[in-house]
Order: structure tokens, then sequence, then C-alpha cells
């Protein structure tokens, strides 16, 4: 693989997961794109146009509008900014978004949607669904939070979801691990939160569970340590990280926690 490949590589799996326009440094690009003649620019900047605003996944699960204008605005400028002749493809895709975003604004009033996909490995790709407003129709939960920037290894691991109302519902097959990032900050749904993790761990031996929680409220997590502590959940380890998940946004502290019976 290339230099250039893999730098547009990289810049596609930015692009999917909405990654601070302002934060993508371009300069290596820039620098590629300098050095190639006329034909080979024009192929390089399809190339950077296919992988980003172009992509497959992103005619299926696009970013924001807002997010893309402002992505092709800064790729346009920097190309600009080299004297280059930039490619009436990606004009057309600039404006293009800004009518989209005209006519969606006369049809303003819905709640609207965005996706983030995270290339996680070749073969893993995960597409989420969120809104961009923290809170929207009373719940936190269309919106990623940090403790969610952590992978784990997959390869020969069956992995289930189920919808479960931690204060109704109950587990109903055993589990040998359950996984659970950003649970952690509401005192009034912590107890049920400890009791539906106690009853998954007590399905099968030797379960473990792995909790991640951005600190916020320092309150609050101590209140979940001592709803385990009452109940027997064991504390096994835990690790302490800081995330940043780029130069402008603010840094997460994050503590990753393994709990058996």
């Amino acid at each position: 693989m290339t230099a250039m490949t893999e730098e547009i590589q990289k810049l596609s799996k930015r692009f999917l997961k909405m990654y601070p326009v302002k934060d993508i440094d371009l300069k290596l690009m820039m620098n590629n794109l300098s050095k190639l003649d006329y034909d080979d620019s024009m192929e390089y900047q399809e190339k950077l146009l296919r992988s980003t605003i172009h992509h497959p996944i992103v005619q299926k699960y696009p970013p924001t509008i807002l997010y893309r204008q402002r992505f092709l605005k800064r790729l346009i400028t920097e190309i600009e900014d080299i004297n280059l002749e930039v490619i009436d493809s990606l004009y057309k895709a600039y404006t293009n978004l800004l009518s989209q975003e005209n006519r969606n604004t006369e049809n303003s009033g819905s709640i609207s949607y965005c996706y983030k996909t995270y290339c996680l490995a070749p073969e893993l790709t995960i597409t989420l669904k969120e809104t961009q407003n923290i809170i929207s129709e009373g719940t936190t939960g269309m919106f990623t939070w940090q403790s969610d920037g952590f992978s784990i290894p997959y390869k020969d691991t069956r992995v289930s979801v189920k919808r479960l109302d931690w204060t109704s519902d109950h587990v109903q097959s055993s589990c040998d691990i359950v996984l659970a990032a950003d649970v952690v900050y509401d005192t009034e749904i912590i107890f049920p939160l400890v009791l539906i993790l106690k009853e998954a761990l007590g399905k099968s031996d030797g379960a473990t569970a792995y909790v991640a929680s951005t600190i916020r409220n320092q309150d609050t997590f101590n209140c979940f340590r001592n709803a385990l502590v009452s109940n027997n959940v064991k504390v096994k380890s835990e690790s302490h990280h800081a995330y940043q998940e780029s130069p402008s946004q603010q840094k997460s502290f994050i503590i990753i926690m393994k709990l058996m019976l």
C-alpha cells in the first residue's frame, strides 16, 4: 500500500466518524498532491471524493449536511491554496450540499438525524444513528459519548444484543462477557443497573462484565461503587484512561472496571 493510499484511507475513516474538520491535518496530503502532474492530480482528487463525500456508506448513512459542507470547503480551500486546479466534481458536490441545506431549512421543525461510522477493522464497520443534540426527546441515548471510544477484540467471538429495561426486564440467557459503556450517569438508575449486571453475571460461571465510564460527577460514580459493594459484585480490576478524540475537544477521564461475582 502506497503512502498516498494510506493517507486517503486515514482521511476516509476520520470523515466517516465526523472527526472535527478543523482538526484534520491535510498538510501531508496536500504535499503529495502538489507533486503530481495534472492528470494524476485530477485522479487523486477524485479518489478523495470517492473516499469521503461519495463513499458508498455515506450514500446510505450520511454525516450531517453541515459537516460535509465544512469538510468540502476546507478541502477545496487547501487545494486552491497550493495553486492547483480543483476538479469540477468537488465544486458540484459542495453546491449540491448548499442546496440540500436550503431545502432542509424550509422543512425544519422535525428532529434531524445523522450517522457516524466507525471502521474498527477492514471487515468490521459499525454505523450509529445519532442526533446532534446532547438531549433529544427527553433522553441522552442518541449521542455517542466518550467511553465508546475504546475497541475490544472481536474475532471468533459471538456477540448478541438485547434491549433491556433495567427496571422491569430480566436476563433470559447466559453470557460470558457483558459490555457496558457510559451507563453510570444518573443516581436514579444505578441500583437497577447493578441488579441487572448481577443477574447477568449469575447466569454463567466465570462471567465477566466490563463497564466503561466517563467521570463527569464523582459523587455519581461513588454511588455506583457503593451499589456494587452492597450487592456483592466484585471489582476485580480497573484501569484509568485520559481520552481526547481530537485537539479541539475536551479531554475526558474514563475508568474501565472488570466486574465479577
